[in-house]
């Protein structure tokens, strides 16, 4: 369930806001809203925090992520290295031909993933993107509701 409140614009408060977009789904996945008493109520001040922690978490996604992805992008996949590794040829540098095979594979040689944390990393990837749309989405409506009042 959504945590939501509801208010009456009471004399001298700001005029009633529309809905707020929170960053947050329900259990069905359906979006949440907000109706706030206006930006500096403890609902709208509480999903301030929660929108800048999972804008951080995203960050620190991004930046453990992006070197994994750079260091996978640059291991030779096609089956022809494959096969001049195991025939003991290489496209190197012709120096030494073992040496040479293993070039690839020290590319990303700290950062050792198998398919499924991959897939748990790009899901996390996509989860952050998408919370990261929706307070764009978010606070892009509030500046537009900023302007007209």
């Amino acid at each position: 369930m959504c945590p939501s409140t509801t208010s009456e614009a009471s004399p001298g408060s700001h005029p009633q806001a529309p809905l707020r977009l929170l960053p947050w789904t329900n259990d069905d996945g359906k979006r949440c809203y907000l109706s706030p008493d206006g930006p500096d109520s403890r609902m709208s001040r509480l999903a301030d925090d929660v929108e800048e922690d999972l804008l951080l978490s995203a960050e620190w996604l991004l930046e453990d992520a992006g070197p994994l992805v750079g260091s996978l992008a640059k291991k030779p996949h096609d089956a022809d290295a494959d096969a001049d590794a195991d025939a003991g040829t290489s496209t190197g540098t012709g120096v030494d031909a073992d040496a040479d095979a293993n070039v690839g594979a020290n590319v990303g040689a700290n950062v050792d993933i198998d398919a499924a944390q991959l897939s748990r990393m790009l899901l996390s990837l996509v989860n952050a993107l998408r919370v990261t749309l929706r307070i764009a989405e978010s606070r892009g409506g509030r500046l537009e509701f900023a302007r007209v009042e």
